[in-house]
């Protein structure tokens, strides 16, 4: 009880850091939004043809609980659920490791560049894709520390949602994160593998006899689209501003990719180049990148403040003082993300 009042107490703190610091970080002309009106519009009717068979999960849901949202209400509900995504861990980790852990994910993810593409793109998948990744965190780390069945149960309902969210997505992300996990434990779990894999599996199943259920011819848009483009045509794309786009992927937190390097941590290469290699067929390079590494990174300092907490508190200041530099580094230079080579400034 001691450790929840003060947990809840900083959760609630960080909505309003999250809601207001984000508005003020991340602000952005109107034309330089990318609003997915046609997912909004899917949100008033039935499964049809207009929906896809490895996204339909928020459009559906809302339709069939009658929210009848307006765009403005819309907007807010996307914003809410990358806030109720970003408090997760901070709840997780204060709870789990302390206030201070809990003080610096929070900030950590306020700074990452995930929030301003959630600010920047509204009305994607990649909100409830967020909130399911930060979910899959904290199941894998209590599964870890407790097997009872209960656990279990409850990733494979987050994976199950996660992946009718957004199958392909959610998928690479999920499997960064038990990459991650057997390499830092040094073992390959079999049968939580098993159970996430085929729980997957049976997700991506289940959509496709939905929709034939439904009388909707099944197409797969998204694969088709990749192995449409010529490999010379993502080549150019990839090559007209690859030092713009890199940094796009860090921000400020190219600090703390520094501080890895520098204490000789390269486990964090593995999911940033898997990521960067998924990436480079996207034609949405910051925003397919930052969704697909940064639940691997929320896991990497997850891990750190289980195994290193002495070194943390032991240089707590330094850590500290890099989220400031962060901060330094985001305010200094002008936000942008990177979409099909173009550069997007968030304010002229």
């Amino acid at each position: 009880m001691k450790k929840i009042l003060p947990t809840l107490l900083l959760t609630f703190a960080f909505f309003f850091i999250f809601r207001e610091g984000s508005t003020y970080l991340y602000k952005s002309k109107e034309e330089v939004r990318v609003y997915n009106t046609g997912l909004y519009f899917l949100t008033k009717t039935d499964l049809s043809s207009k929906h896809q068979s490895d996204s339909f999960l928020f459009p559906y849901a809302l339709y069939k609980l009658n929210a009848d949202l307006s765009p403005e209400e819309f907007s807010r509900l996307c914003t809410y659920i990358w806030i109720l995504s970003g408090l997760l861990l901070v709840f997780y980790f204060g709870i789990r490791f302390g206030h201070w852990e809990g003080i610096f994910i929070g900030f950590f993810v306020l700074l990452s560049p995930i929030v301003l593409i959630q600010k920047a793109w509204i009305g994607f998948p990649d909100h409830l894709t967020f909130f399911f990744s930060s979910a899959t965190i904290l199941l894998l780390d209590r599964i870890t520390e407790d097997r009872r069945r209960f656990w279990y149960a409850l990733l494979c309902i987050v994976l199950l949602l996660g992946a009718w969210n957004h199958f392909y997505q959610f998928s690479i992300i999920v499997f960064l994160l038990i990459l991650v996990r057997s390499i830092h434990e040094k073992k390959l779990n079999v049968p939580l593998t098993a159970v996430v894999a085929g729980t997957l599996l049976a997700a991506r199943v289940l959509s496709i006899l939905l929709f034939q259920w439904k009388g909707i011819v099944h197409e797969d848009s998204r694969l088709t689209t990749v192995t449409d483009v010529p490999l010379s045509k993502w080549i150019e794309i990839n090559t007209i501003v690859p030092h713009l786009a890199l940094f796009s992927f860090l921000n400020g937190n190219v600090v703390f990719l520094a501080e890895r390097f520098f204490k000789r941590k390269f486990l964090i290469l593995i999911p940033f180049s898997i990521a960067a290699v998924v990436t480079f067929f996207t034609y949405d390079t910051t925003r397919v990148f930052v969704h697909l590494f940064y639940p691997a990174w929320f896991l990497l300092w997850l891990y750190f403040f289980r195994n290193e907490k002495p070194e943390f508190e032991a240089r707590k200041k330094v850590y500290f003082a890099l989220l400031a530099l962060s901060l330094f580094i985001l305010l200094l230079v002008p936000r942008f993300f990177i979409e099909a080579g173009g550069i997007n400034y968030l304010m002229p």
